[in-house]
């Protein structure tokens, strides 16, 4: 535990606020909220908010605002004005505001530029919130005292963002308790559904909780008899789990998960997950990840409508240049729209007579822009219901953020006068009763392909038998490699919304037909296994064992660009124009211009790679195999930590992910050639919307169906025609 820790524990009792390390509310107009769980006795407390802030020196005091509401209410209200270094702001919260289980916490802030009135302008002001300045301070001494299972969700996050649980397991063969270890990681996760958690299998000492931290202690009662103040007394005949404090230290609350024996201890654990187990049959309506922002993602396993007050979006007004608001929504496994189809935005809106043309109306897709609407007419307008197409190709399994952007220019932002960067009539207004309208879609499972995997867990979320899962238990490496599958676990476990059924396999033969999971160093794969992941079986012995080159990828790239500029670079500038303009005329990219979907040669990760994730088909042809290996077993806990962090996680996507430690970046590689696997019952309606995209996204396939089509009408049609007329 860190010296800050430990003053913490000596002085009142705090919860640090921010699921992230990072938290910047940039532009004009900018708000994002959240979920806090808080036990009984913490809710109860009287408790002091901590937020700690530097705003950009363009930043202008008198027009900007910083508002932060918690369930609704207002707590802090504070003119944006801390350019020189951060500034901590302290509100006692109302009693009756709190309140135990989940409390949305909300910040939002309306800014405005010192001296500038132009749209650029808008990308230079921001407020930076600290997170090690912002927390939530409780005067009550038992609001550090975690009591019932639920109180899981209280363990929160440090001042990085992220939470960690210790799992002690006593001195002894790890191997056989393997399962037990990560099925109670799934249900630890699951609980506590912190955006950047993990899990670490600890031995010999039992280690003290720091801030965003919790202690459990799982084994037999005799073993842990000597660790605890006071064991439960149900321990020695029962399965048991709760709260009790260290014999080391008293002060310190640990989860201790126990019974007579280890056929106990799983027993224990099944009465843990039991009220989070939702059952295969029950489906979900929204996509839930609290902890990281709210409201929920809503599901849409087909099409519908859903206004802007369901996505968290009010009606508001606006007075300034670049209005900006987002919402997510969640997509299921087996989407299959990528090329074809657009969603619409029913668009309540109004904007003033002064904008002028060259405003515009912009959605962004997972960052990538949709669509862009021309604003700007004289006298204004009232939109009502106006339609607002965009592409469904950058919608993907799992959530999806949206964004909604009005860039307003006026004559007046000419002048920019302190009058009119200040107090400005409004020039935008949005309205909650827009509507999100998403078209009925394809649903069929493309294999593989990791973008399901990350968004919800596909295809191990919905198991009606636990999936085979194949790691090294045992060795000098069993500890880390177990840690390392207890983090992935669970970090599938929440997307999945459910703890997902695994039973631990050493022969990869025994789950040919069935779906499976590999975690391990890349040395100890199953023969024959990587083939299968479109990667190179060299991995094994070659991987690790060469050193990265740090000058060659600039050599590459010098040279790569000397030849564009001479020589064979004209005739690849001719072919890259032609792309360009097939791209703006017909929104066709070169991918696309294929007879079938074609897959790459065997990968082989580049030295600097730290973790490698790969997915190919089983054996049968039907089912999913995914791996995730690296060259040590320090690089596999390192990089499925890395991986299993809200960032990361949202970086995972084609058939082939890589992670370079050094650089903290991961790429995507295109392995084998993707495969249709029905996941819905067959139906006339579904079948052609799977035909629409798959003829989309080749090109070549449906313009030779459509000569094939035109060849045998005219075949037909001379056939005919020839019977008609006299003969001679």
């Amino acid at each position: 535990m860190d010296d800050d820790a430990g003053a913490e524990t000596a002085g009142p009792f705090r919860r640090h606020i921010l699921p992230m390390d990072n938290f910047v509310l940039a532009g004009e107009i900018a708000a994002r909220s959240w979920s806090i769980f808080l036990t009984a006795e913490q809710a109860a407390s009287p408790v002091e908010l901590a937020v700690g802030y530097q705003s950009a020196i363009f930043v202008a005091p008198e027009a900007s605002r910083l508002v932060i509401t918690i369930n609704g209410t207002e707590v802090i209200e504070e003119a944006v004005s801390s350019p020189e270094g951060v500034k901590q702001l302290r509100a006692v919260i109302p009693p009756g505001v709190l309140r135990p289980g989940d409390n949305d916490i909300r910040f939002a802030t309306s800014l405005r530029h010192r001296t500038d009135c132009t749209i650029s302008s808008t990308y230079e002001i921001w407020t930076d919130i600290d997170p090690a300045q912002s927390y939530l301070e409780f005067a009550a001494e038992d609001a550090r005292q975690l009591r019932r299972a639920e109180d899981i969700g209280a363990v929160g996050a440090n001042a990085l963002g992220k939470t960690r649980f210790h799992i002690y397991v006593p001195s002894g063969d790890i191997s056989p308790v393997a399962d037990t270890i990560i099925r109670l990681s799934e249900g630890l996760a699951l609980l506590a559904s912190m955006p950047n958690q993990t899990m670490e299998v600890v031995r010999g000492d039992v280690p003290i909780p720091g801030d965003g931290e919790m202690t459990v202690l799982v084994g037999p009662a005799a073993d842990l008899d000597s660790l605890v103040t006071t064991i439960p007394v149900t321990a020695a005949t029962q399965p048991t789990y709760g709260f009790v404090t260290l014999r080391q230290d008293p002060s310190v609350t640990v989860l201790v998960v126990t019974g007579p024996a280890w056929s106990d201890v799983d027993s224990a654990i099944q009465r843990i997950l039991a009220p989070i187990d939702r059952p295969i049959s029950v489906s979900r309506s929204a996509l839930a990840d609290r902890s990281w922002r709210t409201p929920d993602s809503p599901l849409f396993l087909r099409g519908r409508n859903v206004t802007f007050q369901e996505l968290g979006i009010n009606t508001q007004e606006f007075a300034g240049r670049r209005f900006r608001a987002d919402f997510t929504v969640g997509m299921p496994s087996d989407f299959y729209a990528k090329a074809y189809g657009n969603a619409t935005i029913l668009l309540d809106a109004a904007y003033a007579g002064n904008v002028v043309a060259g405003s515009h109306f912009d959605i962004y897709v997972n960052g990538n822009i949709a669509t862009t609407l021309p604003l700007g007419s004289a006298g204004g307008a009232v939109l009502d219901r106006f339609p607002v197409d965009f592409t469904m190709r950058h919608l993907k399994p799992g959530i999806n953020e949206i964004v909604v952007e009005a860039i307003l220019m006026t004559p007046d932002d000419a002048a920019c006068s302190p009058v009119a960067n200040g107090d400005e009539k409004s020039r935008f207004a949005l309205f909650e009763t827009s509507e999100l309208q998403i078209p009925d879609f394809a649903r069929i499972s493309s294999i593989p392909d990791l973008s399901p995997t990350r968004g919800v867990g596909s295809p191990y979320n919905r198991q009606a038998d636990p999936f085979p899962l194949l790691i090294e238990r045992g060795g000098r490496n069993g500890e880390a490699i177990i840690s390392a599958a207890a983090t992935l676990l669970g970090r599938l476990s929440v997307v999945a919304g459910r703890p997902v059924p695994f039973v631990i396999q050493s022969s990869a033969a025994a789950a040919a037909a069935r779906d499976a999971l590999f975690i391990g160093t890349a040395d100890q794969m199953p023969a024959g296994v990587l083939p299968r992941l479109s990667v190179s079986e060299a991995v094994k012995t070659d991987w690790g064992n060469l050193e990265a080159d740090p000058g060659s990828a600039e050599e590459a790239a010098i040279a790569a660009r000397w030849q564009g500029e001479v020589g064979a670079g004209r005739w690849r500038q001719r072919l890259s124009e032609l792309q360009d303009w097939m791209t703006a005329k017909f929104d066709i990219i070169p991918e696309q211009i294929r007879l079938r979907p074609v897959g790459e040669a065997e990968f082989m990760p580049p030295p600097s790679a730290t973790l490698m994730i790969a997915q190919g088909m089983s054996p049968s042809g039907d089912k999913v195999w995914t791996a995730f290996n690296a060259p040590t077993a320090a690089d596999l806990t390192a990089g499925i930590e890395a991986v299993t962090a809200h960032e990361g996680w949202g970086q995972v996507g084609d058939s082939i992910t890589t992670y370079d430690a050094a650089t903290q970046t991961f790429t995507q590689i295109h392995g084998a050639a993707p495969t249709l696997v029905q996941s819905q019952p067959i139906s006339f309606s579904n079948l052609r919307l799977v035909t629409a995209n798959w003829l989309s996204e080749n090109v070549l396939s449906y313009a030779g169906l459509l000569a094939i089509v035109a060849l045998l009408l005219g075949l037909v049609t001379t056939a005919f025609v020839s019977q008609l007329g006299r003969r001679k």
